[in-house]
C-alpha cells in the first residue's frame, strides 16, 4: 500500500489523530498554567520572612518547606528571601483552604 492509497483510505482517521493530539497538547499547556486567582495572598507583617510562611502553610500547600519557599520567589518574583511588612504575596494555597483563626484573645491574658 503507499502512501497515497492509504491517505485516500484513512485521511479522516488521520486528520482526526492528529487534531486530538493538538487539541491533547494544548489543553496540557492550558491546565498545567499557573492561576494566582485561586491562590491565596498574605499579608507580610514586621519580622515575616518567607521561611515563616513555609513553617505555617507548608502543611496546607502539601509541598515541603524549601520547595514552597522557591514557588513563592519565583511566583512573587522575588530576587531574595527578604520580604517587607505591609506587602502581599501569594502562596500556593488555596484561598478556602487557609485555617483561620477564630479564637478571641483578650489584652490581659
Amino acid at each position: 500500500m503507499t502512501v497515497k492509497q492509504f491517505w485516500d483510505k484513512y485521511y479522516i482517521a488521520v486528520i482526526f489523530v492528529i487534531v486530538s493530539i493538538v487539541m491533547g497538547v494544548v489543553f496540557l499547556f492550558v491546565t498545567s498554567a499557573t492561576d494566582q486567582s485561586n491562590y491565596s495572598k498574605v499579608d507580610i507583617l514586621s519580622g515575616d520572612s518567607v521561611w515563616q510562611l513555609a513553617e505555617r502553610h507548608a502543611d496546607e500547600a502539601k509541598m515541603d518547606k524549601a520547595s514552597f519557599v522557591a514557588w513563592v520567589e519565583k511566583n512573587n518574583n522575588l530576587d531574595s528571601n527578604e520580604i517587607k511588612a505591609g506587602e502581599s504575596l501569594v502562596i500556593p494555597v488555596k484561598e478556602k483552604q487557609i485555617k483561620t483563626d477564630t479564637t478571641i484573645q483578650l489584652a490581659n491574658e
